[in-house]
């Protein structure tokens, strides 16, 4: 977090594929196939993700517990 709070990487664009929803009782999995374009330091860099999202619906709403970026070994589909 303090690399990025520093300002040494900036997110500039996701762009997202494919979207993905799967329920357990009162948790949600949200899977996000994305290339993430970011500048880090003086190089913009894209790499292709996975984004889970893991949701939970207490007291009538839905809160997010955990976020991960997941590097996947495809290339990248953005095009420049």
């Amino acid at each position: 977090l303090e690399i990025i709070k520093s300002g040494f990487i900036w997110y500039k664009q996701a762009e997202v594929y494919s979207t993905s929803v799967k329920m357990f009782g009162n948790t949600a999995i949200v899977l996000n196939d994305i290339d993430l374009v970011a500048q880090v330091g003086a190089n913009v860099m894209t790499n292709p993700f996975m984004v889970t999202e893991v949701y939970v619906f207490e007291h009538n709403e839905w809160k997010m517990i955990q976020l991960t970026f997941s590097q996947l070994m495809r290339e990248v589909k953005l095009k420049p």
